[in-house]
Parts: structure tokens; C-alpha cells; sequence
């Protein structure tokens, strides 16, 4: 129809839609983020859970000493894992 007022509902329906898919894009956008965030994240937690792994192990190896400095960097190492672990669960 090409009345005055189907010609308005026309352009608002388009406005709209228009606005929808600007708001779709907008949410796909950030969920990528998101995806992206919580890979980083992942890799940077296993990478301080391998430095970890390997101390620990090292020391009941016999390997390495277990000193009070390597003892102290552990600690700050899991605080670190703390830390990731406190941003992951925010982003899922």
C-alpha cells in the first residue's frame, strides 16, 4: 500500500530493525570479547599452574632446594592464580 500511513509503519519497522541488527551486531562483538578474554586467561592460568607443577616437583625431586625464597615466590605464584581465577569467573 502506498497510504501515508502504511508508508510511516514501513519506515519505523525499518528504523527498528535497524536498531535490532545494530544491537545483535553490538552483543555478538562482545561475546567474542568474551570468548577471547577467557582463552587468554585459560593460557596465562595453565602457564602459572606449570610454573607450580614444576617447583613443586623439583623440590620433592630433590632438584631443587625448597629455600625460603623459592617457598615465597610459590606463594606469589598462587596468589597470581588467585587472581586469574577471580577474572575468569567473572567473565563466564
Amino acid at each position: 500500500m502506498n497510504d501515508p500511513l502504511s508508508l510511516a509503519i514501513d519506515r519505523i519497522a525499518v528504523r527498528d530493525w535497524d536498531g535490532a541488527s545494530e544491537a545483535l551486531q553490538a552483543l555478538q562483538a562482545r561475546d567474542e570479547e568474551r570468548v577471547e578474554t577467557a582463552a587468554e586467561l585459560r593460557h596465562e592460568l595453565a602457564n602459572a599452574v606449570a610454573i607450580v607443577r614444576a617447583n613443586v616437583e623439583g623440590m620433592l625431586d630433590g632438584v631443587l632446594e625448597p629455600t625460603r625464597e623459592r617457598l615465597e615466590a610459590l606463594r606469589e605464584a598462587l596468589a597470581g592464580i588467585t587472581v586469574l581465577l577471580e577474572a575468569f569467573s567473572k567473565i563466564s
